[in-house]
Formats: structure tokens, sequence, C-alpha cells
């Protein structure tokens, strides 16, 4: 009795014992899943090396190695203050030793960074990971590369020791195990599996942490038999290709800046021969764009959506693109989700519509744009450039901009022609559940076809981390570990040997499976980098693509949830307001020269055949300035240039929006300029009265008629203003303005030229006026003295003579 008593107690005390063990390694009982994390692993056992041990270099060493539970606290990420550990180089899929698609060998290289004045004991960098896991759902695939998901991650792949690490050095090792050694021996089905790498320094003051994945390729474990792209041959999907997972990527070709070359700007505002409008503004391609031309010739999937002012940047290096977006990349979210009056500023729905993207693109006009290409600019006539157009006509798709795709922005895409849209936020499921890539959304006016960036694999094949507490995706070789596991995650639920760690739902088993990937131009991705990723795609066998044509048409659209949020800041909102009114100013004034400065009877010739205030909506938009007897047709070809700045200030990828709206207030001004008063040099008046001679010089090819509105600085003088005056084109003409001084000194007249509406414009031109008579009216002072005095004299001696006796 009493022996069956201690046995018990001892039992007690030893569940206690353990239970308590347990806690102090931070065992994650709250987790989900955790019941088939905790089973008992079958890498447990499994046939070890003969001394015991698993793998490369050894196997489960501790309890403080087999339980490995992500602490964000104790994961140092990298940074220039603090000690980093970084993947620079990984296999990121392998495959069983018999497998014919995958290598069967696993290598990861690794560098310990300390940029701190601290050195950093030696120590050793693990790598493990977890066979029985194969993730099924993106939540949970992101919470392990934020660390913030505990995973028994026991198997050791390999050790490496690290030397001590002085101040400002690192130091680089390479980890190396073979698919037939543990833990990968014990890998069944399909699917990603976590890796956890790690740095602990023998003193234990350093501990680093990087979370990534490797994606296990047992293509048996694959269900379905179908083509190796997913299709059918026809342009239709063989739903039967169930192990497929089909991609396309469509990358933005758009300008990060816009250049204005000042002398061709000086040249169409002048009017003059040969002067280009598509030549005034040239692209600056973003970094992605310039990266995605360059992997077009190898990668063959990537469907490019160009700007159609940026296509000569395209087809300069032997590319072609796919479709065209809206003008300018210009933001149509955001257009029709503010109060601002857009069309007062001389932009509506036509100056964005898919018809003007498309006779833009057909047409040639961009194709000369962008000092990447050097091809030559259009004549005068119009006719295309040495830079040839697109072979054939492209479609045109709405790209998002800063807000979201709502009701009435969706609307207004569909109103302006376009009836597929990109949705790169707002509307972009995670989940594989709710993800649809392709989707159908209905608005006032019609349906609009919306195709949903899935946000994680567009953020990573762009050169970003999914966010930043991924602390395993810093590098681009990180970011391939997580794009790859990214890819295989719609194909991972149907292994019956997998343990999901949150199982999918089993209606949307192929919910996943159809993916569109949009780069992002505020990413960074690097020509070697983008190269890279999409030849890891290019290697996982389950992947397909699709060109967009194709992509669309062989995905059952679903329905879209559109949300009501614009997705507009107030920053963005104010921005955006600022734009709109400056822009109606300017556009104001351009109007105001052609109706108040251009003479309406000799500078005009109205005929309404030829008035057509949209320039980018015709089809012979390609068209140069043209010097006729008509201003109309010139003042309508600088509205467009004003249009394509405003255009240009709400380009979605421009860096500096305030520049391009400054550059239309400069066309505003600049044309004003034409019209202008010659520099007077300094006027000395020789007497009381003169004449002032001012020679107003008219630049246009046009008559204008304005008058000259003059101010004196000071009372000592006067000026009048001219009457007003024409004057011919490309000539000058004199006019005088009478002065009148009325004490000597000196000052200055101001001189203004007004419009016909006596309304002033340009600058104040001064002139010195001087009056040297100072001498001559102290003599006539003199005089008129001398004369009273006389006077006086001549009274006094008139009242005292004293008369003759014979008078």
């Amino acid at each position: 009795m009493r022996t069956t008593a201690f046995r018990t107690i001892m039992a007690f005390v030893s569940c206690v014992a353990l239970v308590c063990a347990v806690i102090a390694t931070g065992a994650p009982w709250s987790l989900p899943g955790l019941a088939a994390l905790q089973a008992t692993p079958a890498y447990a056992e499994g046939t070890g090396d003969s001394d015991g041990s698993h793998g490369t270099n050894g196997g489960i060493t501790d309890d403080s190695t087999a339980l490995t539970v992500a602490d964000e606290s104790s994961s140092t990420s990298a940074s220039d203050t603090t000690a980093s550990l970084t993947i620079t180089a990984s296999t990121p899929i392998v495959g069983p030793t018999d497998s014919s698609t995958a290598p069967t060998a696993y290598s990861l290289t690794v560098t310990v960074s300390n940029p701190t004045d601290t050195a950093i004991d030696a120590g050793t960098v693990e790598a493990s990971m977890n066979p029985d896991v194969a993730f099924s759902t993106t939540e949970d695939m992101q919470s392990w590369a934020e660390g913030a998901l505990g995973i028994w991650a026991a198997g050791v792949i390999a050790t490496a020791d690290v030397g001590r690490l002085e101040p400002g050095a690192s130091q680089t090792v390479t980890l190396t195990n073979g698919t037939s050694e543990y833990p990968f021996n014990e890998c069944s089905g399909f699917g990603a599996r976590p890796v956890l790498v790690s740095f602990d320094s023998d003193d234990g003051a350093t501990h680093l942490e990087s979370h990534t994945f490797v994606t296990y390729d047992d293509e048996s474990a694959l269900s379905g038999s179908g083509s190796s792209d997913g299709s059918t041959g026809d342009g239709t999907s063989d739903d039967s290709a169930a192990s497929r997972v089909t991609l396309a990527i469509a990358a933005p070709v758009t300008a990060q800046s816009w250049t204005t070359d000042s002398d061709t700007l000086a040249s169409v505002t002048a009017a003059r021969e040969g002067s280009d409008l598509f030549s005034v503004t040239s692209p600056q391609l973003t970094p992605l764009a310039s990266a995605a031309i360059d992997a077009k010739a190898k990668h063959t999937e990537i469907s490019l959506v160009s700007d159609p002012l940026c296509l000569g940047s395209v087809s300069s290096q032997g590319a072609a693109a796919s479709a065209a977006m809206q003008p300018a990349a210009a933001d149509i979210t955001a257009m029709a989700q503010t109060s601002s009056d857009w069309s007062a500023a001389g932009i509506d729905s036509d100056s964005v519509s898919a018809a003007s993207a498309a006779n833009l693109a057909q047409s040639g006009s961009g194709s000369q744009n962008g000092a990447q290409s050097g091809s030559a600019a259009p004549s005068a006539s119009g006719t295309d450039s040495a830079q040839p157009a697109q072979s054939a006509p492209l479609e045109s798709i709405a790209w998002q901009g800063r807000g979201s795709w709502t009701a009435a922005s969706l609307g207004y895409a569909h109103d302006a022609g376009y009836s597929t849209v990109v949705s790169t936020s707002g509307n972009t499921g995670t989940d594989r559940d709710s993800y649809a890539a392709v989707a159908s959304a209905g608005a006032a006016s019609g349906s609009v076809t919306v195709l949903n960036a899935e946000s994680t694999m567009s953020s990573l094949l762009s050169g970003q981390a999914s966010s930043d507490q991924a602390d395993g995706e810093t590098t681009a070789s990180g970011r391939i570990n997580r794009l790859i596991a990214q890819s295989a995650l719609g194909l991972a639920s149907g292994g019956s040997a997998l343990s999901p760690l949150r199982p999918a739902s089993d209606d949307s088993a192929n919910g996943y499976t159809r993916l569109f990937v949009a780069l992002s131009d505020a990413a960074s991705a690097t020509n070697d980098d983008l190269d890279a990723m999409l030849s890891a795609l290019e290697s996982a066998h389950w992947v397909s693509f699709q060109s967009l044509d194709d992509f669309i048409a062989s995905a059952p659209a679903a329905t879209a949830s559109i949300p009501t949020d614009t997705g507009l800041d107030q920053s963005e909102s104010a921005y955006l307001s600022s734009t709109a009114t400056a822009l109606a100013s300017s556009r104001t004034s351009m109007s105001r020269f052609f109706t108040s400065v251009i003479d309406p009877e000799k500078g005009r010739n109205i005929d309404p055949s030829q008035d057509n205030p949209q320039a980018l909506s015709r089809q012979d938009a390609q068209q140069t300035a043209h010097i006729s007897d008509n201003a109309q047709v010139w003042e309508t070809d600088l509205t467009t240039l004003h249009t394509l700045y405003g255009l240009h200030a709400l380009d979605i990828s421009i860096a500096d929006g305030a520049a391009a709206t400054k550059d239309a207030e400069n066309l505003a001004s600049g044309l004003f300029a034409n019209v202008s008063i010659q520099q007077l040099n300094s006027v000395v008046m020789m007497s009381t009265t003169a004449s002032l001679p001012v020679t107003i010089v008219n630049n246009t090819p046009y008559p204008v008629t304005v008058s000259v509105d003059a101010r004196s600085g000071a009372t000592i003088l006067s000026v009048e203003d001219s009457d007003s005056i024409t004057v011919a084109g490309r000539s000058e003409q004199q006019v005088t303005l009478p002065l009148t001084a009325y004490s000597s000194g000196s000052t200055y007249v101001g001189l203004r030229l007004l419009d016909a509406q006596g309304a002033p414009f340009n600058s104040e031109l001064t002139v010195t006026v001087s009056n040297s008579l100072r001498l001559n009216d102290q003599l006539g002072y003199g005089i008129i003295a001398f004369a009273v005095l006389l006077t006086i004299g001549g009274l006094w001696r008139q009242f005292h003579r004293k008369k003759d006796t014979d008078s």
C-alpha cells in the first residue's frame, strides 16, 4: 500500500515537473492546430545515423533545440545598429531522391553581421525544419514569416560554427544536406515547409533568428493529370489539371519623372515651324519598369502594360507591350472620387479614355518619348518617327491609382471605355478561400472585369518583403523562398500525409490555383533580382503561365467585393484639390491669352470643323503644332500640351507631381511672355515735356491687340497711357507716351501691357526718367523776382514823384 502511494506521489511529481519543463520552454499551447503539432513527430522514430543522431551535423541534442518557439522579442532583425542574420543564398525547392523535377540536395548560405561597436562571441548557426508541416493558408505562412507562429522545428538540417565577430565584421557560412538524409527523408507530400535559421553565441548574449521556407516537390502527391500548361490548347482551362497553378504576371511601364525640354517648349509656345508637342516632355522610367522591359527578352511570360507615352522606351529595347494603360498613367481612381473640378482644369474622361490610350499607342505618338529611346521625333506633318508604333492594336486596361476601385471609380472607368481594370489593393483577397484572380464588378453603366493582384506574390516579385516584420525576406534569396512557397499554397491540401496548421475549406481546393501578379512601382526590384525570381518560378513545374488575354478569357469571373472606402487619406485629398485648382487657374490663363490678347478678328478663323478642344481623343493626336491662318488650331495644340502636364501631375508613379503642375503654369506664363515690352534705356528730359518711345514685341505668328498702362513713381512727373495698338505677327510696333515734368528731379515710369479687357499681364517694366533743368528754373525765378521789384519800384516812384510847376 505504501509502495503504491509512493509510486503515485512520484508519478504526480514527475508530471508536474514535465509540465513545468514544457512551460519553461515556451510551448505554444494556445496556437491553432496544436494537437496535430504536438503529436509524436514521425522523424523522432525515423532511422538515424549509427550514433543516434540525424542529418549531416547531428540531431536533437537537448530540449531547448527540440522545441523552437518564434518570439519577436528574442529575434534581432537586420538594421544599421544591431547584429543581423541574413539569407544570402538558398535552395527554394527540393525533392525526393528519385525526383526528376527538383534538386535532391539542399544548401543554405547565411551571413552573420555585427555593425555594432561591441564584439560578438563565437557561436553556432543552425537550420532546422518540421517535415510534417505543410502550409495550406496564407495566414499561417505570413505568421511564420513574421516570427509570430510557433512551430516544432526540431529537425536539424545542418549546423555551422561562426568565429568571434569584432565590431564591423561579418562571416558567411553554408549549410548543406541531402534529401535522402534526415529531416528531408521524413517529408511526405507536396508543400512548403517552415525553416528556422538561428544563431546563438556561446556566451548566450546574442540570439538571432530568420524565418524562411523550403518547398518539397513530391510530384507523385499532386493530384490531377492535366496538361503541363494548365490549358487544353484551345484557350480554355482544363479543370482536371488540379495539379497546376496558372499565373499571369503584369508589369506597369510608367515614368517616375518627366523632363521638360525648355528649348522645345519655347518653340511650341511661340508656334515655330516644326515644333513638336510630344517632344516637349520625355519620361524617365521607374527602376521596376526598366527591369521588366529588360526581363521581357528572357522571360516572355511577363505582360507589359505600358503608359502609351512610354512606348518608345519599350520598343527601343526590342520589346513589345501587351496592353496600354490610361494616358500618362493618370490616377483614374482618385479623379473619380474627389470633388475637385477636373473639367475646369481641362481634364475629363476623354483625356484618360481607352480610345485616347489606343490612339496614342497605335499612332506612335508616344514612340518618340523617352530619353532612353533616342528615336527621332515626328515631323511637323505628323508622320511617324523612326521608332515604329505597335504592330497590332493594344487592349486598354485601367491601372489602379491612389484610391480603391469603388463603385464610383469603376463607373468612371467604364464610361471612359475600359472593360478591364487592374486592382493592386482594396479588392485583393489574401486567403485561398477568398481570393479570386478575375472578378466581375457591376457599375451603374455596366460591368467591369477586375484583375485582382495577389498581394504577397506581387510584393515579393517587385522586390519587396511581404511585411516589415518578415525577417527572412530582406534579401532576394529569402524572397524567392517565400515566392515559391506561396505559389505552392493552393496545392498543399490534398495529401493525407500532410499536417496543415489550419485546414482550408473543402470547397475552395482550387481557389488559389489561378493567380494574378501585378508588379508595383513602389518597390525596388533590380534587373538581377527580377531575373532570379522569374527563373525560380519557371523552375517550379507546377506553375504555368498565361498571357493577360488568355488568362481573362479562360478564368471564370467571380463577383468582386466592391469597397466603399476610397482609400484616400487627408494629405492625398489635399494634394488632389490643390492640383485641380492650380491647373484650372493656368488653363483659364491660357484661354484668356487667346480671347483677350490674340486679335479676335485677324487671329482667329472661326471654323467649327477645326474646333476640338481635346486632341488626345482624336485619331490625329500625333499632329504637331500647326502654323496656319487659324490661331484656334494652335490653341488646341497648346491645350493638349497643358492636358498632358495635368495628367503627369496625376501620374500614379511620378515622384513629384507638383513639378508637372508647375510646368503647366510655366506653359501659360510662357505664352504671355511672347508679347512683351522691349527693355528701355534711361530717359533724360531737356524740357518740361517729352515723349517716351515704347516698343512692343510680338513673337507669335498671329496679330495681337494690347495697350500700355503707364504710371509715374512720383508727382514730379506725369505720363499718359497708350491707346489700343495691334502688332502684327512676328513683328514690333512702337508707341509714344507723353511725359510732363513739374519740377526737376529723377523718378521712374512703370510700364505694363494690358489685354483687350484692360487686365494686365507679364511683370512690370520700369525705366528711369530724369529732369536736368535745375539752372533754368533758378534763372526763371530770378527774372520773375526782378520783374516784381521793377514793378514795385515803378509804382512807388509814380506815387511819390513831385510834379514840375510847368506840368
